[in-house]
């Protein structure tokens, strides 16, 4: 049996087992959640839909339009225990994420395991709740640029939350990354066995500063291990750091909010991920990763100010210092903003448009302008309506410094080498549930 055999035969026995796993139990105690996005699409040259974005830019920014392929995340969820008397629960997770490109009927279509975790808690009267496993620990997001930009700290660990804390509530975690290649993709088995980067993870939130005022507060730790390679004899040195920031969110009408989030991040969380690589002890990589350092400061809004209108605005100014000899400070700032126009129950229009520059000691700065457009058929009228079928036609501007993105030959961009705009067109479906 061949491997994408092998894959697909492991993802068809999962499926059955969840659901047999979804048979013994009654429907209220078993839930399906997911999220999909798919379409079509090509460039105004007639080739393939292409995406891409700033170089240099942590998001995919102002998406409508620079979405390509196919996503599928399917989420399975066992509760076995609900509507206790005292408000004590139990359940279990499983969340399967899948993508392809979409060009045609039956592709590789690659399979992760994204969540598989158990969380329970509020036994005996009290707010406490306990989880394990592999999850998604993750708070706030930009949606216009498919973006956790906020404490993302996914992966594996174990916590405990809902502590009754000052005004607020308390949540503790401690989460763990493995590391088992060197940058150059070469297995690292050290005296300690495969390196590893721990991180201690505290969340404050729910304080409440004003009638529809928010306060939430979050700092983590992260500490890497040290050890010798049996091998060659390399000595990887542990690195130390952390994250410390801060969001307000003011609730406004009609479900919309403002969210202003400061941030610093330092060593292996400078980037405000789990991003951990391993590099010899001595080498400027290494120096460059203990040093390296970052903040942010990002505003987000969602306002519908009418039945007929919502929009999103955000925008971000990052400033980050690699750590590196020379050369070492970048910035990056976007804007952009989402209007929505509700003609009626299921018929809405909508457009994105904004602008990113990334700039850099000793570089040209790099601009990149979206403008998308397209009329939208959704479920109903409100924001979070799903699903929802678009078309689109989007306009790409860039300026000279970015035209090193179009020179890889392998890659559909080359199409557009030497140039400065394209457009794509097309119509994406996208629901979450």
């Amino acid at each position: 049996m061949s491997v994408k055999r092998a894959k697909w035969a492991i993802f068809l026995f999962s499926v059955i087992g969840l659901c047999h796993a979804a048979l013994a139990v009654s429907n209220d105690q078993f839930a399906y959640h997911g999220y999909v996005r798919s379409g079509v699409g090509t460039n105004d040259k007639g080739g393939s839909q292409i995406c891409v974005g700033n170089s240099g830019a942590g998001s995919n920014e102002f998406r409508l339009g620079n979405e390509c392929g196919i996503y599928n995340e399917m989420a399975f969820q066992a509760n076995h225990l609900t509507n206790a008397k005292n408000g004590a629960f139990f359940y279990s997770a499983y969340r399967l994420a899948m993508s392809e490109e979409g060009y045609g009927d039956w592709e590789d279509s690659p399979i992760a395991l994204r969540e598989v975790y158990a969380e329970g808690g509020r036994f005996y009267k009290t707010p406490y709740t306990f989880w394990a496993g592999k999850r998604f620990y993750r708070d706030n997001d930009i949606f216009m640029n498919d973006w956790y930009y906020y404490a993302d700290m996914s992966g594996n660990g174990a916590g405990v939350g809902s502590i009754p804390f000052f005004k607020g509530n308390l949540a503790m975690a401690w989460l763990r990354k493995v590391v088992k290649k060197d940058p150059s993709g070469n297995e690292v088995v050290t005296n300690v066995g495969h390196m590893s980067l721990d991180v201690f993870d505290f969340r404050w939130t729910g304080v409440k500063l004003g009638e529809k005022s928010y306060l939430k507060m979050w700092l983590a730790l992260a500490k890497s291990s040290s050890g010798v390679d049996v091998s060659t004899n390399k000595i990887y040195p542990g690195l130390s750091g952390g994250a410390l920031a801060g969001l307000w969110e003011l609730q406004l009408e009609n479900g919309g909010f403002h969210h202003l989030a400061l941030m610093y991040g330092r060593g292996p969380l400078n980037d405000f991920y789990m991003n951990f690589n391993l590099y010899e002890e001595g080498s400027a990589n290494q120096e460059a990763a203990q040093k390296a350092q970052r903040a942010r400061v990002v505003s987000h809004l969602l306002h519908r100010p009418s039945d007929k209108w919502a929009y999103f605005l955000a925008s971000l100014a990052e400033f980050r210092d690699s750590g590196a000899t020379s050369n070492s400070q970048e910035g990056w700032y976007s804007v952009g903003i989402r209007p929505i126009y509700f003609v009626n129950d299921h018929f809405q229009w909508t457009g994105q448009i904004g602008t990113s520059i990334v700039s850099g000691q000793g570089q040209e700065d790099r601009i990149w302008t979206r403008v998308s457009l397209g009329p939208q058929v959704a479920l109903g009228n409100g924001v979070w309506s799903r699903p929802t079928i678009t078309a689109f036609i989007a306009y790409n501007r860039w300026n000279d410094a970015n035209k090193t993105l179009f020179n890889d030959p392998s890659q559909p961009q080359v199409a557009y080498q030497g140039e400065t705009e394209m457009w794509n067109l097309g119509a994406r479906m996208e629901v979450f549930f």
